[in-house]
């Protein structure tokens, strides 16, 4: 029997379940130690809550995953408000070396996906299937993906795929948090000024104040308006852009001219406020939405491909992307945020960040640039690189 859930049910349950890991968190030292974010905590209890009325009682929820759009949305149009183009300019080696890192980790990752998989007995179109076509930022365009390789004459092709991607979400969600913690323990690594220097605002803080959260409510709208209207009319001449990335890059337009023009006061700290909102929401819905039901369809040598995927991209981010970019402790955040998001996508990315950012100390340049190459490089080379593979099966 499957109960939908509206919007609101949806968000809900979304808020109960950060609260659920809140509570868990405060009262387990064995969680804080092991790094686990909490909304992470909260959403693998319901997952196994719902795995149990599934199993037991047939019963299976549907949420309502507009949300989830609304989320990063408007998570993604603050997180454009951040980026100062002076600042980027500082940071464009930093940037250009993730860019080649992340080409590097996307190819590398489904060529260890094929390459395992023919040692455990999987064929190769399967084996890909476990690797990177998860990571895309536009979850309609991963469906697409998915259906595309049932098409293919995959069997199961489809199931496959979503009980790949949950089990490597839940074991990076565990993972990701840890190691970036033991590389910040293992190099004495602290936060420094360059950890907010691709951002002016956060070179002097200051605390958001509710008289101008509707004044920043009203400039994150607009962008998100205009982000849509764009986007519609470059759907109607072909171009498949994900929304909430032109959001973004209408934001960082509107940011940047406001400096140049003087004509509008941005109100950044509030929001960052909303932003940092949608964030939780859309971190616990992603976590929450893991249905452990999906990995009954995975082989044995199936969880073994994935779990050796794992245990490889760890050394393998260390080396592209830690030791390449500089050994500093916004190598040690981002290399703990690819973690989480090759191996369990964006959110598990993202969460991976927050929970070092509220233990060892804030790294913003880490968090925007883990956006910068989720929202353009992922999602973009991805579909490149899943393109040439394919090919060549």
């Amino acid at each position: 029997m499957q109960i939908e859930l509206d919007f609101f049910e949806t968000a809900a349950i979304a808020v109960a379940v950060l609260y659920l890991g809140l509570l868990l968190k405060q009262k387990s030292q064995l969680l804080n130690k092991l790094f686990i974010p909490s909304p992470a905590v909260g959403g693998l209890v319901f997952s196994i809550f719902h795995f149990g009325i599934n199993f037991l009682f047939d019963i299976h929820l549907v949420f309502d995953f507009d949300l989830l759009e609304i989320c990063i949305t408007f998570f993604l149009t603050s997180i454009g408000f951040e980026f100062d183009f002076g600042a980027i300019k500082r940071s464009l080696k930093f940037i250009a070396l993730l860019f080649l890192g992340a080409m590097i980790l996307l190819f590398a990752g489904n060529i260890l996906c094929i390459l395992m998989g023919r040692l455990l007995g999987v064929d190769p179109m399967t084996s890909l299937l476990s690797g990177t076509v998860s990571l895309l930022v536009d979850p309609r365009e991963v469906e697409l993906w998915r259906l595309y390789f049932a098409d293919l004459g995959v069997e199961n092709g489809y199931e496959i795929s979503v009980g790949f991607f949950n089990l490597g979400f839940v074991v990076s969600a565990l993972i990701s948090g840890l190691v970036g913690s033991l590389i910040i323990r293992r190099y004495k690594l602290r936060p420094t000024a360059k950890s907010n220097d691709i951002s002016d605002h956060h070179q002097k803080f200051v605390p958001a104040n509710i008289i101008n959260l509707p004044s920043a409510t009203y400039q994150l709208l607009i962008a998100i308006g205009i982000g849509y209207a764009i986007g519609e009319t470059l759907y109607a001449l072909g171009a498949n852009i994900p929304m909430s990335v032109i959001c973004l890059l209408v934001a960082i337009i509107i940011n940047n001219s406001s400096k140049k023009f003087n004509r509008l006061k941005i109100k950044r700290a509030e929001i960052d406020y909303i932003g940092g909102i949608s964030l939780s929401i859309f971190v616990a819905l992603c976590f929450m939405a893991t249905d452990l039901w999906s990995l009954r369809l995975l082989s044995p040598s199936m969880i073994a491909l994935i779990l050796l995927q794992i245990a490889c991209v760890i050394p393998v981010v260390f080396i592209v992307i830690f030791l390449l970019t500089g050994r500093s402790y916004d190598s040690a955040i981002l290399s703990s945020g690819f973690i989480g998001m090759l191996c369990g996508g964006i959110s598990c990315g993202f969460s991976s960040i927050i929970v070092l950012n509220n233990t060892y100390g804030a790294s913003l340049k880490a968090f925007l640039l883990l956006t910068l190459m989720g929202a353009f490089a992922f999602n973009t080379f991805n579909t490149t690189v899943l393109s040439i593979l394919l090919n060549q099966i």
